[in-house]
């Protein structure tokens, strides 16, 4: 259970789902030399209605000339 000033915020079964959930999104990133991590998460858009899907990583990763 997480507490923030003695009141409990997200229960212990939660945090393990949240923590389970994260680990899934997680990926390792390789173009040409480079390698780092990067994660999968959905955004809004345009609107709430429609989730895109995006991968979030370094940006000297995905830098325009490598992946040319």
């Amino acid at each position: 259970m997480v507490i923030i000033r003695g009141n409990p915020i997200v229960s212990y079964e939660k945090t393990k789902y949240i923590i389970k959930q994260m680990e899934n999104s997680l990926c390792n990133v390789r173009v040409k030399d480079f390698s780092c991590t990067g994660f999968f998460c959905r955004i809004p858009f345009p609107d709430i209605n429609n989730m895109l899907p995006v991968l979030i990583t370094a940006n000297q990763v995905i830098r325009e000339e490598l992946l040319n």
